[in-house]
């Protein structure tokens, strides 16, 4: 009877040694979804870091199965049949995340649809969803049209028609694209690569270092001003452009050409319309035949080649994120090994056989670490240097930036301030996520891979200890010896759980605290700015008069328009006290992109406003403006008039 409570002492004391170890401790218990391992496609949680959820050989099966936060993984060069998603009810959208893994998904035909027939598309979605492809390609056989979606987003990822004389259209875009990184679309000569569907925004941006092979078509309903926003920032295009200016007339029918395409970037087989060229850039004819669009200015030329760097190392990055998530990938699952063997292995096979396979384990999680730690330690230096050049290189624009006229540049997509801080943004995460072990430093960052290496070391450490501990209990352990340690599994997992509702208070409690201490640190320096404020009025001369405030200009009156050739005088009456009028006009009734002409004087009662559009009407008011010691003061705006120019 004291044997066998000394045994079971001695199992809980093994067992209880886990008791501050990760909460993976037995992650090799997790489920690993279908039994095939060679499927095609495999679907991951958390964007394809987590858990499987499945092995699958249909693509329909396997994005079934995939949530919104789910990646969906080709595990080698495979063909089949398409894919084709009905629409779904109002309101319901998704995202659906392939990554190819550097493979390619030959579709052979058409998806059968509910009512029997063959879909035309090799992706076919009539969904309100997303589809974000990236690294690999998606060869198109016997398909007229390739992907076909609400929005789409490329990265890294061709689509490849070039040898099927059927797909007519390579990607056609219902809502929004975007291609990025080193990406291809390929058609036959006469065939459209890329379609545009009509839809208002710009975040259409085409950035890839690829190749688009065939034409760019835009099409809609006629009269449609909401014809899709593309903008071009590089890519080398082979094909035409179609139907990228739209003309509309209004009721008084009176016309407003809209341009839908607009080029900062790209090289063309075909010269582009100067009507396509953004403000600020400049296409020029080179040796080979070709066209290229190019920032003209240094300003533009120097934000463009600091975004390129930025995505360039962004790129690089994540490559090295990928190796490193492999590596850390790796030691977990010897180290779940070793726990495995430590956990069931004892009973199943005996404490000698159980101890040998953990210590094999062991060793090889040993070398995984020494090799990721130089890894990282690498990493940490190249990305440090990579990171405070960056950083070196926004703070310089930004000097740059303060000494101009922003709006004599055309940024399109990209909001100068924001890309800036973006900017910085990858710049700090190069220079934290693989040289920061200070977990304070996570900013949102997914990892901190010193951080990470210090947990696997610890519970290399845990798992080294335990297996000192099991060598020393007898070889044979009994099967019914497994409801105790069952039991005590049990026990241990409660208490983790206790120890991460306790730590979560703890954070709560922290975050409550750094508020406090936030608003006591602003309260702290208002009081400060108060009291110097206090002091200064204190030593202040007394005023010897009260200061009289400054009446406004009245509102202007008797406004009258007259119409010319191209011209329309304003002429309105004598406002006491101004000293300057200010006359605004407009082809809109709401004054949209309204323009503003000042008088100068105070007494001229009269201006000619030029250079308007013939046939069109144009509405107009005024107000005077009251100049008093530098500072302008502007009184009621006029009743709005209107007037058909000759």
């Amino acid at each position: 009877m004291k044997s066998k409570r000394k045994w079971l002492a001695g199992i809980l004391s093994v067992v209880m040694t886990m008791t501050f170890m990760p909460t993976y401790a037995f992650a090799g218990e997790a489920t690993e979804g279908g039994a095939d391992a060679d499927a095609v496609w495999t679907v991951k949680r958390d964007y394809g870091k987590g858990e499987v959820v499945g092995n699958y050989n249909d693509i329909r099966e396997a994005i079934e199965q995939a949530t919104d936060e789910c990646k969906i993984i080709l595990n080698r060069d495979a063909s089949g049949k398409g894919l084709y998603l009905e629409a779904v009810e109002d309101g319901d959208s998704w995202y659906k995340n392939f990554d190819f893994n550097g493979h390619t998904y030959t579709v052979t035909g058409g998806a059968k649809r509910e009512t029997g027939e063959t879909e035309s598309y090799a992706i076919g979605n009539y969904s309100r969803g997303t589809f974000s492809f990236d690294n690999g390609t998606l060869k198109i056989e016997n398909c007229s049209g390739g992907i076909r979606s609400a929005d789409i987003k490329m990265k890294n990822f061709n689509v490849d028609a070039s040898n099927s004389k059927d797909c007519k259209n390579a990607v056609y875009a219902e809502g929004h694209c975007s291609i990025d990184g080193n990406s291809s679309v390929k058609v036959q000569p006469g065939n459209d690569a890329l379609n545009y569907y009509k839809f208002s925004g710009n975040n259409n941006v085409i950035n890839t270092k690829g190749t688009i092979q065939g034409d760019i078509n835009f099409f809609g309903e006629s009269g449609y001003d909401e014809i899709a926003r593309v903008l071009i920032r590089n890519g080398r295009f082979d094909g035409k452009i179609k139907n990228a200016q739209s003309v509309i007339s209004d009721e008084e029918g009176n016309e407003d050409r809209f341009t839908h395409l607009k080029l900062y970037g790209g090289s063309f087989s075909e010269q582009p319309d100067e009507a396509y060229i953004a403000k600020g850039y400049a296409v020029k004819a080179t040796d080979d035949g070709r066209y290229v669009v190019d920032a003209a200015d240094p300003l533009l030329q120097k934000i463009k080649e600091l975004r390129e760097e930025v995505a360039e190392a962004d790129d690089s990055m994540d490559a090295d994120i990928n190796v490193t998530n492999k590596k850390m990938y790796d030691i977990r699952e010897s180290l779940d090994a070793a726990e495995e063997s430590l956990n069931d292995g004892v009973y199943e096979d005996g404490v000698e056989k159980a101890t040998l396979r953990a210590e094999k384990s062991i060793q090889e999680a040993k070398a995984q670490i020494e090799d990721v730690t130089l890894f990282i330690t690498q990493k940490g230096k190249e990305y440090s240097e990579k990171g405070q050049i960056l950083k070196d290189k926004c703070a310089d624009l930004r000097k740059e930036l303060k000494e101009v006229d922003r709006s004599q540049y055309d940024f399109g997509d990209f909001d100068v301030d924001e890309g800036l801080d973006s900017i910085e943004e990858s710049a700090q995460k190069m220079l934290t996520i693989f040289s920061s072990a200070d977990e304070k430093d996570y900013n949102g960052f997914d990892e901190l891979y010193l951080v990470e290496l210090n947990k696997l070391n610890k519970r290399l450490t845990s798992v080294e200890v335990k297996l000192d501990k099991i060598k020393k209990l007898p070889n044979k352990v009994n099967k019914e010896n497994s409801a105790a340690l069952e039991e005590a599994r049990k026990e241990l997992e409660e208490t983790k759980k206790a120890l991460a509702e306790t730590e979560k208070k703890q954070e709560e409690l922290n975050k409550k605290l750094d508020v406090l201490a936030a608003e006591l640190q602003k309260t702290q320096e208002q009081l400060k700015k108060a009291e110097e404020e206090l002091k200064k009025q204190n030593n202040a001369p007394t005023p010897s008069s009260t200061v009289t405030p400054v009446k406004k200009p009245g509102q202007v009156k008797g406004l009258k328009l007259k119409a010319g050739k191209k011209k329309v005088t304003v002429t309105y009456k004598k406002v006491s006290g101004a000293t300057s009028y200010k006359v605004t006009y407009s082809t809109s009734k709401k004054f949209k992109k309204a323009k503003t002409v000042t008088v100068t004087s105070g007494k001229t009662v009269k201006k000619t406003i030029s250079k308007l559009k013939s046939k069109k009407t144009y509405y107009v008011k005024v107000c005077a403006v009251k100049k008093v010691k530098g500072k302008n003061f502007t009184g009621k705006w006029s009743g709005v008039k209107s007037v058909k120019v000759k």
